[in-house]
């Protein structure tokens, strides 16, 4: 029923909130470095758990000797870029120094070095990280569990809740889904999004009712000068340019006036995220000619029924 667990200080989504400033150096006589390092404990499972990759060395083991003590530590690729090393490889088994408990500086060896993942949202920056091993000395804040492919969530919850209450009777069994705690930094763009797509569209009905009703006055207001153009030659093609060149017009003047406007409210929106898309020309084009294709659809048919109306009975109306 269960898969497979991992305990950590954070899990992702979560900020990592242990940060060390100028307690990191590769000599203990190096001058002060501001920058800050966030330091997650973790167990031997939690790479694998979450499906991170080792860019270069290996993870924690049980078996090995050199982990049974505080000395060996597995880094995120900006941390191995902060302490000067060019790429991934060229960290491993190289040591540092590093004032993570007590009075002094202790030496510890790099044994790996994982990729770079957003632990937060894609709205904060990757920081560098050092994943050390906790080797017991620290309570682990968070178990995380994985439950088997097809387990029931509810049956699967009865029996962690049950061997919770088993091995720590004294303390309350309190849950969430990952996924669900994971989403709710992103509830703000979804948000927007839902109520920019709403706007959008109601912007869009709106635009082509008016748009049908332009064409049906302009259309009406013209029928004299549509036929006499038609008695004297013009052909259909003719009198659909002139009665949509007026639209032409509108559309060009609006592309001008509101594409660099969106251009600099969505680069400045952009500016928020560290990791985040290039404005692309496509992103202007698109939209246009949705907007020439909307004008069309909405104008087309009445336009092209008065070009093709018979002209007598028009101007015998008349």
């Amino acid at each position: 029923m269960v898969n497979s667990t991992t305990g950590s200080s954070a899990i992702p989504g979560m900020e990592v909130e242990v940060t060390f400033i100028n307690r990191v150096k590769i000599n203990p006589g190096d001058p002060y470095d501001p920058t800050p390092y966030k330091v997650l404990f973790i167990d031997h499972d939690y790479l694998p758990f979450y499906s991170l990759e080792l860019k270069a060395g290996r993870n924690y083991s049980v078996e090995s000797g050199d982990d049974a003590n505080w000395n060996t530590v597995i880094l995120n690729e900006t941390a191995a870029r902060a302490l000067g090393f060019t790429s991934a490889s060229d960290a491993i088994d190289q040591e540092f120094y590093f004032h993570l408990f007590g009075e002094e500086f202790n030496k510890f060896k790099i044994v790996g070095v994982v990729e770079d993942y957003h632990h937060q949202t894609a709205k904060h920056e990757i920081q560098p990280t050092i994943l050390s091993l906790n080797h017991r000395y620290f309570q682990q804040v968070f178990y995380s569990v994985k439950l088997a492919r097809g387990t029931n969530p509810q049956e699967g919850l009865a029996l962690i809740e049950q061997t919770w209450k088993e091995l720590f009777p004294d303390k309350p069994f309190e849950y969430f889904f990952q996924d669900e705690y994971y989403d709710r930094q992103f509830k703000t763009e979804r948000k927007f999004g839902a109520v920019f797509s709403l706007f959008t569209g109601i912007s869009m009905l709106i635009a082509s009712l008016g748009i049908i009703g332009m064409t049906l006055y302009e259309t009406s207001s013209r029928s004299k000068e549509v036929s006499i153009r038609k008695v004297l030659g013009a052909t259909v093609a003719n009198l659909v340019g002139l009665l949509s060149i007026h639209y032409a017009r509108l559309i060009v003047l609006s592309s001008i006036t509101c594409v660099p406007v969106i251009y600099f409210f969505s680069s400045y929106w952009l500016d928020h995220y560290p990791v985040r898309i290039n404005v692309s020309a496509w992103f202007f084009v698109a939209p246009v000619v949705t907007l020439v294709i909307l004008v069309a659809i909405s104008s087309g048919v009445q336009t092209i029924k008065a070009a093709m109306a018979n002209p007598v009975d028009q101007l015998n109306h008349e």
